[in-house]
């Protein structure tokens, strides 16, 4: 599954769960490994969406931002362990999550 959301000659797209410091820390080395980042969280700004374009932060509750950030994001993590089962059911659907 992976292999087909890939888009040829861009980077990996990371999305992460979650905007807090530990999702900040995963963004640095991402980007210091040539990856994207996308985030979503409840509300703007968050520590990691500031570094990031793709910050989604209306929230997984959402589901038009959910949409959004699983069409921006190639593998998803969690950088908090507060997601409900469904939502991450409903990102397993097309994308990859670890854990999952």
């Amino acid at each position: 599954m992976l292999l087909s959301t890939l888009k040829p000659n861009e980077p990996l797209t990371i999305g992460v769960l979650g905007g807090g410091q530990l999702a900040k820390m995963i963004a640095q080395e991402a980007y210091r490994m040539g990856l994207n980042v996308a985030v979503i969280e409840n509300g703007f700004s968050s520590p990691a969406g500031r570094m990031t374009k793709h910050d989604f932060g209306d929230g997984w509750q959402d589901a038009s931002a959910l949409n959004a950030f699983i069409a921006a994001s190639d593998v998803v993590t969690l950088e908090n362990e507060f997601v409900d089962p469904d939502i991450l059911a409903t990102i397993e659907e097309h994308r990859p999550v670890f854990p999952s």
